[in-house]
């Protein structure tokens, strides 16, 4: 495999400096320390990764302080709305990093459950550790971990696997699960993919992602290789990239980072190649580097690998990444057959937590990590968020911050299909009076203004 190599030109707001000195104030919803709607007045005591609808509605999970002990918590749209504690007399604790939201209101956690590991669903134990293993007759559940969301509230996610029941895992197993309950595999250990099978043991990583409408899905594997070429990633059942093979500019991809696909069949990743240390970080889209380590961003001069990477339906790229500085959140926007990049966040910002206007912390540190859990879940509009560190007066806490996102291109195009008709019509008038994607201005209510916007991109 051989990609090919851009660079991104100042036309697409890189080297630009134009971030550099502006004062900038972030929204926060959570901060750990303080009380949040649902937590009976309690402190919080950790908040997770955040990740949106499409629309921008935040979803995460942490814990706060239930008199003795610590309670965990599944937060949407502005307050708690489920406790380990509702589950009673199934005792939950432990809620994993990373969670799912839907447009609907759905969500999906991973919590231990009696002692196993489980994932959950809208309250409902969805599997859990032990039970038999859907489309892998003879085999069990060793763990669920990673639960992912796509946007009708379809619920993914990958668990160990063994031949024993209450064995240790022998290969891993992506799922997806299905209408009404149940799931099917989508890729495993001992799985073919392009002739080469999916080595067991690790086997299928645990970064990966769903297009919002689950039709596209990329993930990271290990093959049956040398280990000098068997990292790879999968995207519909096809491999797209792998290091050691693949290369652009000379060089060879040696580690992959964090990757996002979209209803287009889009997809980004990043990594780093064999090439000079100072430049060898790369996000890639497709098959075109977009950005080097090394490149200057508003001023701000990228170092090291992405920590992550966003990606929506409008085709706008983001990725959280190191610099010279400090970190920074940026976005990139299709525009005239270029980018339009932006920085939307970056160490050093001022956050209000009142929403009162007054600044009350400075950001001073993100806390992405491709290691843990997507650190960056890019929406299709309106914000933007991150879990960062606030320094405030009293201390440095946990926060999840956010900023506007920029308009994409073809916001009016509710369903994708490259027009705007009759169909992108009935959704704003199904979803009339409420939220959602339909609410295309972003406050808080799908009306006039989100059809006027319609109305005025009408295609025909």
């Amino acid at each position: 495999m051989k990609f090919s190599l851009i660079a991104v030109t100042a036309s697409s707001s890189v080297v630009a400096a134009s971030y550099a000195g502006i004062v900038v104030q972030h929204k926060a919803l959570a901060v750990v320390g303080t009380p949040t709607v649902g937590s009976g007045g309690s402190a919080l005591v950790t908040v997770n990764n955040p990740y949106l609808t499409r629309d921008g509605r935040v979803g995460f999970t942490g814990t706060y302080q239930d008199g003795r002990s610590v309670m965990g918590f599944v937060w949407f749209d502005g307050e708690i709305v489920w406790k380990n504690s509702d589950a009673l007399p199934i005792v939950l604790t432990n809620p994993e990093v990373t969670m799912g939201v839907g447009d609907g209101g759905e969500w999906i956690y991973s919590p231990s459950q009696d002692g196993v590991d489980s994932v959950w669903v809208n309250g409902a134990s969805l599997f859990k550790e032990t039970d038999p293993a859907p489309d892998l007759p003879g085999n069990f559940i060793t763990f669920c971990s990673r639960p992912q969301m796509n946007a009708d509230g379809t619920p993914t996610w990958v668990s160990g696997i063994s031949a024993v029941q209450g064995g240790g895992a022998s290969f891993r197993a992506l799922y997806k699960g299905l209408p009404g309950g149940g799931a099917t595999k989508i890729l495993a250990g001992g799985d073919i993919v392009n002739g080469e099978f999916i080595a067991v043991a690790t086997s299928v990583g645990f970064p990966y992602d769903f297009s919002t409408d689950g039709s596209n899905y990329i993930t990271r594997v290990l093959l049956s290789s040398s280990a000098a070429t068997n990292d790879a990633l999968v995207a519909n059942y096809e491999i797209v990239a792998r290091e050691g093979v693949t290369s652009f500019g000379g060089e060879l991809i040696q580690n992959l980072g964090e990757m996002k696909t979209n209803n287009g069949a889009t997809f980004v990743y990043s990594g780093d190649t064999n090439g000079v240390a100072a430049t060898d970080g790369f996000l890639i889209r497709n098959d075109t580097a977009l950005v080097r380590e090394g490149d200057v961003i508003d001023g701000y001069t990228l170092t090291g690998n992405a920590s992550a990477v966003g990606l929506n339906d409008l085709e706008q790229i983001g990725a959280i990444w190191g610099t010279t500085v400090g970190k920074i959140l940026f976005v990139m926007t299709p525009t005239n057959g270029g980018y339009d990049t932006q920085v939307l966040m970056a160490t050093g910002d001022a956050v209000d937590v009142n929403d009162d206007g007054i600044t009350d912390g400075t950001i001073v540190d993100f806390n992405a990590s491709t290691a843990t859990s997507p650190g960056l879940d890019l929406p299709r509009q309106c914000r933007v968020c991150a879990n960062v560190d606030v320094q405030f007066e009293s201390g440095i806490f946990e926060a999840i911050v956010c900023a506007t996102l920029p308009a994409g291109p073809g916001l009016a195009d509710l369903t994708g299909d490259g027009f705007v008709n009759g169909a992108d019509l009935a959704i704003v008038l199904g979803g009339w009076g409420g939220v959602g994607v339909a609410d295309i201005t972003c406050d808080g209510v799908v009306d006039g203004a989100d059809l006027g916007i319609v109305l005025g991109g009408w295609t025909g």
